[in-house]
């Protein structure tokens, strides 16, 4: 090769890497602002916590909230969908795993709260075992509804409260208080 021919290589190599990393810069500006809220247990047996993911949205966006999924080192961990009516929660204890999907389109307007929840069930093998404070990573995967492309994966993780005063909420900074 020529050095005029590595000269046309570099730039045209180096236009690619720019229009990659300016798309992925975009792609950040217009992610969601994610909280995981992890909730005490209903009772000292019950072994499942009912959790949620609090979304901000824009009022311009329609997100859809396609997966939920445990991260790397959650072994043994499970979770479920949750459905809540007036403040009751009942677990689809057909989707157990590790992870599941849905299809919850999150509609913010002008006359409600731009922050939505995403409410799951989750569990920890050894939660009821010992009063150590166990942490599970979680991973939500929210796309645009218009554009399919346009998707974020947002892991965030989470210690699970043994007692009052532990952290509830965590962002992917880590708790906040």
């Amino acid at each position: 090769m020529h050095g005029w021919e590595i000269s046309v290589i570099g730039r045209t190599l180096g236009r690619i890497l720019n229009v990659l990393t300016g798309r992925q810069k975009e792609l950040n500006r217009e992610r969601p602002e994610v909280f995981l809220k992890i909730r005490h247990r209903a009772s000292a047996t019950d072994d499942w916590r009912a959790a949620n993911f609090s979304i901000r949205n824009q009022i311009n966006h329609q997100l859809v909230v396609k997966e939920i999924t445990l991260g790397w080192g959650s072994w043994g961990s499970r979770v479920a969908p949750a459905r809540v009516d007036d403040d009751i929660w009942t677990m689809d204890k057909k989707k157990i795993g590790r992870t599941f999907e849905l299809d919850q389109i999150l509609r913010p307007n002008s006359g409600e709260t731009l922050r939505q929840t995403v409410p799951f069930y989750l569990r920890h093998p050894r939660d009821l075992l010992d009063k150590g404070r166990h942490t599970l990573k979680i991973a939500i995967l929210i796309e645009q509804r218009t554009d399919p492309k346009k998707h974020w994966w947002t892991t965030i993780e989470g210690q699970i409260p043994q007692q009052q005063g532990d952290p509830v909420l965590f962002s992917k900074g880590g708790p906040l208080q």
